[in-house]
């Protein structure tokens, strides 16, 4: 379907695959606070699900998304799959020019998402991908900071995101790149907000009873080109979610603790001053994640052809490329 771009009040409809976990827990309570998507049709392949969301939501269901995309007069499509069917969703939705909201991983591997870039190049410039915590009202506060040079020029970024899971393989795929592409991908696409991502420096990684946890440094650049240094701890051995950012500027100080609090110190304008900022007590959950954002940054590439993110699809490569080499650190051990 043709989107009319001088039509901001517009309904799209949407298609959506996949409609386990994260599409009824996140993706559409997100859905619903926007108000300018109608979800037009639904595919998953277990039948109970299908037949229960189709009915709930008034929606056509598929169990064959290449039907769904086929057969529907959509606007876009969001893709709550394995990566393995994510690649091929973006695939036929990049023949067929559809917008597509992916959500992590897009895809298994570097491979992949070098074919996609190099077969498709124009057509998956509308490919975005799900990574909630960067569009968090919390963080978007500290990047604008960060960005306005409020606290200087960052020195270090500290990026906690601490799970306890997965405990098993994912998707087919090694228990390290599991880990890597169920956690280890948030803060990294974070990262992308903030600067450049230029290397990895060192990682270390410590097996605890089921799980693991790991610590990587990263070589990065700001707006500028000048150099800072990031750290992350994410893994799969936590009791319970933890997240957390910290920023050392050279003029200030900034951490978000748990996406509720945000707390800047600053020697800006020659003498030192603080500043608290803490979530609405009746902010939505999908506002305070990040997931309401995502879905109305969509919306706006949808109508606008443009989004201010740093989670298109080509945008993802450098993030693949420190996971491939995580992942050759620690296979086998």
């Amino acid at each position: 379907m043709s989107v009319n771009r001088s039509n901001h009040n517009q309904i799209l409809n949407i298609g959506v695959i996949g409609l386990g976990e994260q599409f009824a827990d996140n993706i559409m309570p997100a859905i619903s606070s926007v108000g300018d998507i109608c979800i037009k049709s639904v595919c998953d392949t277990n039948s109970d699900r299908l037949s229960f969301q189709s009915h709930r939501l008034n929606a056509i269901g598929y169990s064959r998304f290449e039907e769904m995309i086929s057969k529907e007069s959509l606007d876009g499509v969001i893709a709550v799959s394995y990566p393995s069917v994510h690649y091929e969703v973006i695939k036929l939705s990049a023949e067929k020019k559809l917008p597509v909201l992916v959500e992590k991983p897009p895809v298994e591997s570097t491979q992949q998402l070098e074919t996609l870039l190099r077969e498709y190049k124009h057509e998956v410039s509308s490919v975005v991908v799900g990574l909630n915590f960067g569009f968090s009202e919390s963080f978007q506060k500290l990047n604008s900071l960060i960005q306005q040079g409020k606290i200087g020029d960052p020195l270090l970024v500290n990026v906690t995101h601490y799970a306890d899971k997965p405990k098993e393989p994912l998707w087919g795929l090694n228990t390290i790149r599991s880990i890597l592409l169920a956690q280890a991908i948030h803060p990294l696409g974070l990262l992308l907000e903030i600067g450049k991502i230029v290397s990895l420096i060192d990682a270390q990684l410590l097996k605890k009873d089921n799980g693991l946890f790991l610590n990587i440094i990263i070589s990065m650049q700001n707006k500028d080109g000048e150099p800072f240094t990031a750290n992350i701890v994410t893994g799969s051995s936590a009791p319970y979610f933890n997240w957390s950012v910290n920023v050392f500027g050279s003029k200030g100080v900034a951490d978000i603790d748990s996406l509720n609090e945000l707390h800047i110190r600053s020697t800006l304008y020659d003498k030192w001053w603080e500043k608290t900022w803490n979530s609405s007590p009746v902010m939505s959950g999908g506002r305070r994640s990040g997931f309401e954002q995502e879905i109305r940054d969509f919306v706006k590439l949808i109508k606008e052809g443009e989004t201010e993110h740093y989670n298109k699809l080509h945008d993802m490569l450098p993030i693949y490329k420190i996971i491939d080499q995580l992942e050759d650190m620690y296979v086998g051990e």
